[in-house]
């Protein structure tokens, strides 16, 4: 079912495997079922025909099996890693804490900048 329950969920196992380069089966409920392009980074059946059909596939094509998991691997560096991830944090609790400081919402200098992602790396590293 896609219920709020499933909808809540955050695709974790999704991500891995995508961030591991491999192919992902996974029912088209919730976060998982927006993240994985069908088809294109791995399947999203409904029904147990379309499962069977889907693990068929990949099972068939080592050559399916390493473009899905190249596909999935972009599009997690591209959105999901740290680098993409850290500066948008940064951003969102600069303006959170500056708001409530000050009662106004104050755009964190280097948020979305380019150096912005090389600047939260290296906090986080030290």
């Amino acid at each position: 079912s896609d219920g709020p329950w499933e909808r809540g969920k955050c695709a974790f196992k999704v991500i891995q495997y995508m961030a591991c380069g491999l192919p992902v089966v996974a029912s088209p409920v919730g976060f998982g079922g927006k993240l994985v392009r069908h088809g294109q980074t791995g399947f999203l059946p409904s029904t147990a025909r379309e499962w069977i059909s889907a693990l068929t596939a990949l099972y068939e094509s080592k050559t399916l099996r390493k473009r899905m998991g190249r596909a999935g691997r972009r599009v997690i560096e591209d959105g999901y890693t740290v680098e993409q991830t850290a500066p948008r944090l940064a951003g969102l609790l600069w303006e959170t804490v500056s708001s409530k400081m000050s009662g106004t919402t104050t755009q964190h200098p280097g948020y979305a900048s380019p150096g912005a992602s090389r600047s939260v790396m290296t906090l986080l590293r030290q």
